[in-house]
């Protein structure tokens, strides 16, 4: 898909501008400024809030077993998941809104933090089933 993307991208000679992501132009390009159009950017829209919403339902379980090793405080590994949950949470919450207040909101600076974030959590999940594939 990345090769694809580029491949396209390269094609119809796209340079980033202010104000309207790559993908869109890609799509305003191929597809024209119709119902298509809206459904990638849609469809884009979708998938990016599902990733957000990964890293909240996600994090507090991993908090909860660095937690057990007296890695991070011991309130990421209570016994009851409600506040294990809650309390990874709030603590992604807490770490996101000063992200934006620092950067001030500005996505220059907010994507390629994402970018790295998604990099190192694929890089962590291939390694550790490398490791499992290896153990069996």
């Amino acid at each position: 898909m990345l090769i694809g993307l580029s491949v396209l991208i390269s094609r119809f000679h796209l340079q980033p501008v202010e104000g309207v992501t790559v993908l869109a132009q890609l799509a305003d390009a191929s597809l024209g400024h119709n119902w298509a159009f809206y459904v990638v950017q849609f469809a884009t829209m979708i998938l990016l809030a599902l990733s957000a919403n990964t890293s909240f339902g996600g994090l507090p379980v991993l908090l909860k077993l660095p937690a057990r090793d007296n890695y991070l405080p011991h309130v990421f590994a209570l016994k009851a998941d409600r506040q294990v949950h809650r309390h990874g949470v709030l603590t992604l919450a807490g770490v996101v809104a000063a992200l934006l207040v620092f950067s001030g909101g500005d996505t220059n600076t907010l994507v390629p933090l994402f970018a790295i974030g998604v990099f190192i959590g694929f890089t962590i999940a291939q390694v550790g089933m490398v490791r499992h594939w290896r153990a069996e």
